[in-house]
């Protein structure tokens, strides 16, 4: 049987910094995403505007659809490696990242 989404991979960020009365800023608490998704290679090159270069991208990773909001400073582990998170869409039934 096709499994949909083969393969897994991770979403990081920190989230909850803020700054304190005396003027310093407290780290936010590390958070992660666990996924099962289905990952497809850039093998042309292609390439993503990020509003102010265009970049050529990795993976473009396909999921179910979540709840949670993921910021800008996320990341994406995949096969032992850490990757940025050029663009996050999110459509009725699935949710499509460029890394």
């Amino acid at each position: 049987m096709v499994k949909r989404y083969p393969h897994t991979g991770k979403i990081t960020w920190k989230s909850g910094g803020s700054w304190g009365e005396s003027g310093t800023f407290t780290e936010g608490t590390p958070e992660e995403k666990t996924i099962e998704c289905y990952a497809e290679e850039n093998g042309h090159q292609y390439r993503i505007s990020t509003g102010k270069d265009d970049v050529i991208w990795s993976f473009k990773i396909f999921m179910e659809l979540f709840d949670e909001s993921i910021p800008d400073t996320a990341r994406f582990e995949f096969e032992g490696k850490e990757y940025i998170i050029l663009r996050l869409r999110k459509y009725q039934k699935h949710a499509v990242i460029w890394v």
